[in-house]
């Protein structure tokens, strides 16, 4: 046996010396260039040790094993595999051992358990595709790997798989609305892949592409909600273990309205109520705009600003009548309005009321009185609202000015309200509100406007048809408030279609001409001094022209 250290013999050196004497003979020069070759570089050098010509190969030391058998290579490790229509993608690495022989080919063979078709097929690297699966059907697939000597011993099975293909694309059927809620019908696809469907998906798109809302259903329909105030196109794709299919076709646009806009002129009133409980009665102006949509009802929300109770009512028109309220609270209400798709924003906050608070006064009327050079008063006259279970324990005027004259209030227990201290010459109007043991109720309507030392109205008047088309207007002047009447002017209206005519005088009688023959007539005076015209005379008697 050889031994090399490094590039020289080392110890081997004499044998080496001893064998090559023993090769001098012309005799055994044959036979010894038959035994020994020996190699003069390169650890593991291949040595020819008989005449047999036997291989054997050398160790890490350079000595020479024994020959080695070749065999067949070890088992493959398969991966992932990745299933589609009727193949499947199977990946594997390479045996660890090719058994001493290059891998010439891998097979691999993939078998169904529930009667699927057997298939397999072979290649010199991974992944391998095996096609002719049968969609549907449970399968698993091994690798073997094959060399000079054979075939090896198969992988362990792949995770179970089930080849499958995307299914057809559906049929959508004409979309309808619910509010804003699409339904989109549709007929299944005819091809399904192999495996069953497992949901379909709807997709609904803006009519100018941009914008996509989804819904997902086992079975038709499939409900999409939809964005307020847009239109939009449907289409349907049905899905299977191997994915989602191609869409079907567009549907026919749908439009789905807007919320209505927020009522408006809100103004709540306080109503009869208990001691513990009470009511406001809330109207409204309709929005103005409905959406798109008629308005189906509306929806009053009165809040408070110091304890008490929120309540929420809903009716079809104004006013709503909100219960359950505390009474003595300070009250505020907002009101939407609904329709086919919802509700729509609140309102601005009414005026705050007081619940079980009188009812506001009406039939407010302010009438001019004595003025001096720079102030004067308006007598309030008014109907009493309902007092809602607790006595009016006052009133309270306020006269506010149209045109820069200063604002006065007054209080009082008993129904004459006269408020002084009012700027001569000036327009104004007044409110009236009453109080009971709740509180303070809300405020009147407001008076026509009157010019405070501006004279009284003239009384008992009464027109007299003189001719065809003229009446004579006669009165009582009013008190002319402390700066002398300078006209006066009769205003007759006709009750039947006639044609409205006026005329002014100094004094009565007042002659009012061109009226429509036939038609009838009521005649109202007004007087003027140099503060300004007086409100208006109550009506004369109806005459016909």
């Amino acid at each position: 046996m050889l031994h090399r250290r490094g590039w020289g013999f080392g110890p081997a050196r004499g044998r080496k010396a001893r064998t090559e004497r023993g090769c001098a003979s012309p005799i055994r020069v044959a036979l010894c260039v038959v035994l020994f070759a020996v190699p003069v570089a390169g650890v593991g050098a291949t040595v020819v040790g008989t005449a047999a010509n036997a291989v054997t190969s050398g160790n890490a030391d350079g000595v020479l094993s024994s020959p080695r058998v070749a065999t067949v290579p070890g088992a493959p490790t398969v991966g992932h595999v990745s299933p589609e229509d009727a193949f499947v993608f199977l990946p594997f690495a390479a045996p660890g051992d090719d058994g001493g022989s290059a891998i010439e080919t891998y097979t691999a063979t993939c078998v169904s358990s529930d009667g699927g078709a057997t298939s397999s097929a072979s290649d010199t690297e991974s992944p391998m595709v095996v096609s002719g699966l049968t969609n549907g059907h449970t399968y698993t697939c091994t690798v073997t790997a094959t060399n000079a000597v054979g075939v090896g011993p198969p992988s362990g099975p792949t995770d179970v798989f089930v080849p499958a293909g995307l299914p057809g694309f559906p049929t959508v059927g004409v979309v309808t609305l619910t509010g804003r809620v699409a339904s989109v019908p549709f007929t299944p696809p005819a091809p399904s892949g192999g495996v069953p469907i497992l949901s379909y998906t709807a997709y609904c798109v803006l009519s100018n592409g941009t914008g996509r809302l989804t819904g997902s259903s086992a079975a038709s329909p499939v409900m999409v909600t939809l964005g307020l105030g847009k239109t939009y196109v449907c289409a349907v794709a049905a899905r299977n273990l191997a994915g989602e299919g191609a869409l079907s076709f567009e549907s026919n646009a749908v439009s789905v309205p807007d919320l209505p806009t927020v009522p408006v002129a809100v103004q709540a009133m306080s109503r009869p109520t208990a001691i513990e409980v009470g009511a406001l009665a809330v109207s409204f102006t309709q929005p103005n705009s409905n959406g798109g949509s008629s308005i189906t009802g509306y929806a009053a929300r009165c809040s408070s600003s110091n304890g008490g109770v929120t309540i929420t009512t809903s009716g079809p028109v104004s006013p709503l009548t909100v219960t359950g309220l505390t009474t003595g609270k300070t009250y505020t209400c907002a009101v939407l309005a609904r329709n086919v798709v919802g509700g729509g924003p609140f309102s601005a906050a009414s005026a705050a009321v007081i619940v079980g608070s009188p009812a506001p006064p009406t039939a407010v009327r302010a009438l001019p009185g004595a003025a001096s050079t720079t102030t004067g008063l308006l007598t309030l006259t008014f109907t009493p609202g309902l007092n809602n279970g607790a006595a009016v324990t006052s009133d309270t005027a306020t006269c506010t000015s149209t045109n820069g004259g200063v604002t006065r209030s007054v209080s009082s227990a008993t129904s004459a309200l006269t408020v002084t201290g009012l700027t001569t010459a000036k327009a104004y109007t007044c409110r009236v509100q009453a109080r009971n043991a709740r509180g303070l109720g809300s405020s009147s309507a407001a008076s026509v406007a009157v010019i405070v030392g501006s004279p009284i109205p003239p009384a008992l008047v009464t027109a007299v048809k003189v001719a065809s088309g003229r009446f004579k207007v006669t009165f009582t002047p009013g008190a002319s408030n402390g700066a002398a009447v300078t006209s006066y002017t009769a205003t007759c209206a006709s009750t039947n279609g006639g044609v409205m005519r006026s005329a002014s005088s100094t004094a009565s009688p007042v002659t009012v001409v061109g009226l429509t023959p036939g038609k009838t007539y009521i005649c109202a005076v007004k007087a003027t001094n140099g503060r300004g015209t007086g409100v208006s005379s109550s009506a004369s008697p109806a005459v016909a022209a």
